[in-house]
């Protein structure tokens, strides 16, 4: 065993790709790496320019660094990061099983590492380009309403643009609404068609026995603002679930329910807590052409979920995680879209998630990390770029900045049904020793080509359609 401290003495030229807090936070990472040797582990880090000085240090540190490992009993391969296009054709033929061996030129090893710590680095996503628009909506309201177990009481400068049903409020124009208060079985309804809405929750607890408590109506479009300071909660119960309740003809299967073709943004500078007692915690319907476009964002607000029946958040058509703090406790997927997911955006430091456990964690059929600081706990795959109900589909995982700790006791770290692409960040991933699951695992190309990665476990060393275009080391004990 290689102690933590002769990693940084003999590699420190190799693993700090530049100076100041990357640096230090690439040589966290390596004052982590202790334990026995007994898995596979891809060691990445980015490529110096040949004119740079420092790149002579860094091609004389590796051989150093692969001769200390192999002193200490490890085997070692080095490959200085070259392109597909040079390697000869050892790479998988079409129908090749996935995990067949490794292709010349690439960097593959067998056994090591049961350890692995991870600290965090933003690049950019082109697919996640643009900027962030942080603005949040007038909290000066139309109308206030207060919530009772007894009913809804309106107070403000009109008394139209809603209707009240006993403790059942249903949004019928735009404007600017607050709501407060506690009930114990209630709802809020914003409806088919109302777009410019505004909702402000300033300090609400609100549970719905047999429906969502909020629900944006088709073609609606809402923001869910969080007020400043509020802690605020929201939850249903097991009725609100037309699997088990076939009866229930109120039931959405969410406690936050956004229908097809609305447009929905999830915001502000409050905590919010949502208990899925139901189903899921928070559902993005579909775009069609009756209904329009749909969305869901969320940005800037503390977001608990939840969901011990089945996701936290589950979207069907795009789904923008740009901030924030969420920390996530599901049944089934944490965060999924069957379609396009983004997390984080490009030149942010993106939103904090804590997913503490889960089925799987971030899944789409095009997955993209741009920005974040991201820590999963997964019994399947961590982060998964797929969609069985979707045929002769280019699904994509892109990797291109942020922070990135995941744990699977069961499954792959990264599956992507397509290719799987990094292009920056700091990926940490571990996947637990068990059969047919592999730290990196795509059925297309893995290509790394900046960034730092760190993938250690799987069941019998890694069998992957590598390209490496930067340095890379693999090791592992003989």
């Amino acid at each position: 065993m290689i102690k933590a401290r002769t990693f940084r003495q003999e590699a420190s030229g190799l693993f700090v790709p530049s100076a100041g807090r990357d640096a230090q936070r690439s040589a966290a990472i390596f004052d982590s790496l202790t334990g026995n040797v007994k898995s596979s582990v891809l060691f990445s880090t980015p490529t110096l320019p040949e004119d740079d000085s420092s790149a002579k240090t860094l091609h004389k540190a590796l051989p150093a660094f692969c001769a200390a490992m192999v002193a200490a009993g490890w085997a070692v391969r080095y490959n200085k990061g070259v392109p597909r296009e040079t390697q000869q054709g050892k790479g998988k033929q079409p129908g090749q099983n996935k995990r067949a061996g490794p292709v010349e030129g690439d960097i593959m090893m067998k056994k090591l590492l049961p350890f692995l710590c991870a600290s965090a680095l933003a690049l950019s996503l082109t697919a996640c380009a643009g900027t962030i628009n942080n603005s949040t909506a007038d909290t000066a309201s139309n109308v206030t309403f207060t919530f009772t177990d007894s009913g809804v009481t309106a107070a403000g400068e009109t008394d139209t643009g809603y209707e009240i049903d006993g403790t059942a409020l249903t949004i019928t124009s735009s404007g600017t609404y607050t709501v407060s208060g506690s009930c114990a079985d209630g709802s809020i309804k914003v409806k088919k068609g109302t777009t410019g809405v505004t909702l402000v929750l300033d300090g609400l607890t609100l549970t719905s026995e047999n429906t969502a408590a909020i629900t944006c109506g088709k073609s609606s479009e809402v923001t869910i603002l969080v007020s400043n300071g509020t802690e605020n909660s929201l939850s249903d119960t097991e009725q609100n679930n037309d699997d088990n309740y076939p009866e229930n003809e109120n039931a959405e299967n969410a406690v936050i329910k956004c229908k097809d073709g609305s447009t929905v943004t999830l915001c502000g500078d409050g905590e919010l807590t949502i208990t899925a007692n139901g189903k899921n915690g928070i559902k993005s319907g579909a775009t069609t052409d009756e209904d329009g476009e749909a969305s869901l964002t969320i940005r800037d607000l503390t977001l608990n979920i939840d969901a011990p029946v089945n996701d936290a958040i589950n979207a069907e058509q795009l789904l923008n995680v740009e901030s924030g703090t969420l920390t996530i406790d599901a049944a089934d997927d944490a965060i999924h879209c069957d379609l396009v997911l983004n997390i984080g955006a490009d030149g942010t430091d993106g939103p904090t998630i804590d997913i503490t456990n889960c089925c799987e964690g971030l899944e789409g059929a095009e997955l993209n990390v741009c920005s974040g600081d991201i820590t999963i706990n997964a019994s399947d795959d961590c982060l998964n770029a797929a969609n069985s109900d979707l045929t002769d589909y280019d699904f994509t995982m892109t990797i291109s900045g942020g922070a990135i700790d995941t744990y699977t006791s069961g499954g792959d770290g990264f599956d992507s049904n397509g290719d799987l692409t990094i292009t920056g960040g700091t990926v940490i991933v571990w996947t637990d020793n068990t059969a047919d699951n592999e730290p990196l695992d795509a059925d297309g190309t893995i290509t790394v080509s900046g960034g730092t990665v760190l993938a250690a476990g799987g069941s019998s060393g890694m069998g992957m359609n590598l390209e490496a275009t930067q340095p890379c080391v693999i090791y592992g004990s003989d």
